[in-house]
């Protein structure tokens, strides 16, 4: 079972913030300059833990290029998703890939300290190495 945990993002002071327990979100943190992103369960490659607004760089075994994804939690489907940033359009689709073992993926910034990234689409190949 996941361990349920959130950062914040804080509005105000435009940092990150990862509180050790509900008690000092509940007595430190005033939620109305909070964005939360939960943690989803998952480890990047480089064993860093993936949040909800995390910007991945993404290479599946067996493709030349990379893609670039955000993660974000789809209602829904009450799962964490890969969206893809096209066009300054985002294109979630349920993705199972982000569960999967035979890829690669490495944390590269998040939608809040790195909005830059959004900007980013590295397109995939297609080719197979």
């Amino acid at each position: 079972m996941r361990k349920i945990k959130f950062r914040f993002w804080n509005k105000v002071t435009k940092s990150l913030h990862y509180p050790d327990g509900w008690d000092e979100i509940a007595s430190r943190m005033r939620l109305v300059e909070m964005i939360p992103m939960q943690f989803t369960g998952l480890k990047d490659k480089n064993g860093k833990e993936i949040f909800e607004g995390d910007v991945l760089k993404w290479k599946d075994y067996g493709r030349r290029s990379y893609r670039i994804y955000l993660i974000i939690w789809s209602e829904e489907n009450a799962t964490f998703d890969l969206d893809t940033i096209k066009d300054s359009s985002r294109n979630s689709v349920p993705d199972d890939r982000i569960y999967r073992t035979d890829t690669e993926a490495e944390i590269i910034g998040n939608i809040y300290e790195n909005p830059e990234l959004l900007n980013e689409c590295v397109e995939d190949s297609g080719g197979e190495e």
